[in-house]
């Protein structure tokens, strides 16, 4: 876990790399979308973390993209006690 301070810098940090997430190879934005969903969680909470994962999904074509999406979505299920929405998410149904 991050502290208060640390949370903004990576706030700021993947902030940044998500707007320019289109320029890096899929697994890498698949990693950036993992972290900006994160930091969108915490900014503006699940819905609105569930929602980047599923709309940014449908555009990574490699089955190792989409899989980390998905083991992110779940565990922000997870973490919110929501187990039976989590199962889904590791389907990749989000």
């Amino acid at each position: 876990r991050l502290a208060a301070g640390e949370t903004r810098a990576a706030g700021e940090l993947y902030e940044s790399l998500y707007l320019a997430r289109g320029a890096l190879p899929l697994d890498e934005q698949a990693r950036v979308l993992s972290g900006w969903a994160r930091v969108v969680r915490a900014r503006s909470g699940l819905e609105a973390a569930i929602e980047i994962l599923s709309r940014s999904r449908a555009g990574l074509e490699e089955p190792e993209a989409q899989g980390l999406l998905d083991v992110t979505a779940a565990g922000l299920y997870e973490a919110e006690g929501l187990y039976e929405q989590a199962a889904e998410a590791y389907r990749g149904s989000y």
